[in-house]
């Protein structure tokens, strides 16, 4: 069953700082996915960039889903 798309994402503000995580934003679509009452992820893409407010930017995005059997 699909329970919806769900996102996360990180914004490097500061050159100093860390660089976006693609594996944290994972474990964060796996926990949103979770909380919409899902027991999987069916894992989209990660799309890197930047702005004007991030000097590195990577927004990920998969669906939840509920597996039952």
């Amino acid at each position: 069953t699909h329970l919806g798309l769900v996102e996360a994402e990180q914004c490097q503000v500061e050159s100093y700082q860390s660089k976006p995580n693609q594996n944290a934003l994972i474990s964060q679509l796996k926990l949103k996915a979770q909380q919409l009452g899902g027991n999987g992820l069916v894992f989209d893409r990660c799309i890197q960039n930047s702005n004007t407010i991030c000097h590195a930017h990577l927004r990920c995005q998969g669906l939840a889903v509920k597996v039952t059997r």
